[in-house]
């Protein structure tokens, strides 16, 4: 487990504690290209017995949040490129999504699925920041919680919830960010969905 986390993370944590693990969760969450391990991290603090499993997740929790949230605000920084109908339909999809927003968000962020796959297209769709943040602060809080839970058990779990630190999953993880992207823009949402809700009228 010790070599998924390099030397200068874990003595970042061993400095810094929980402030560590809050940096090293922000480190990992932020960049797709080159992914930090900080679930390695919290696992290794929990195994150490020094630290409170609690405290390490919502450290980490907050840490991994903040790090998603500029891929969500270039993509909606992006919305000023694209043309009224689309607008739209994005608009009427953010609609549409409504309280199940909040679920789909804390799904992916509380498990291994790759969460950094919505976030720019929520962010196309303007969905609400608050909702957003809360719902990933949540889930991420959660994942790192059971994941130093399960350091502190000597459970293993880490070839579960590291596959993202992996090369090929982070080429795969672009190219579903790149195809989530194209399909929120390409699909005609104004349309499909006045369709959808005349066929529940019906």
């Amino acid at each position: 487990m010790g070599a998924l986390a390099t030397p200068w993370l874990l003595e970042l944590v061993h400095r810094m504690g929980y402030l560590g693990v809050f940096i090293a969760s922000f480190l990992g969450t932020l960049s797709i290209l080159f992914p930090v391990p900080y679930l390695a991290v919290a696992y290794l603090m929990g195994a150490s017995g020094g630290y409170n499993p609690l405290l390490i997740g919502l450290a980490g929790g907050l840490g991994a949040a903040l790090g998603e949230m500029p891929l969500y605000f270039l993509a909606r920084v992006g919305r000023l490129a694209l043309k009224e109908r689309t607008l739209r339909g994005l608009d009427l999809l953010r609609t549409f999504l409504g309280r199940y927003g909040v679920l789909i968000i804390l799904l992916f962020a509380a498990t291994p699925l790759p969460d950094d796959v919505i976030y720019p297209a929520l962010g196309l769709m303007k969905y609400d920041v608050a909702k957003l943040f809360l719902a990933c602060f949540a889930g991420k809080t959660v994942l790192t919680t059971v994941v130093a839970l399960a350091g502190e058990l000597s459970i293993e779990v880490l070839d579960i919830f590291m596959g993202e630190a992996g090369f090929y999953t982070q080429v795969a993880v672009i190219i579903l960010i790149a195809v989530s992207v194209f399909i929120v823009l390409k699909i005609d949402w104004e349309k499909l969905l006045s369709r959808f809700a005349g066929v529940g009228q019906g």
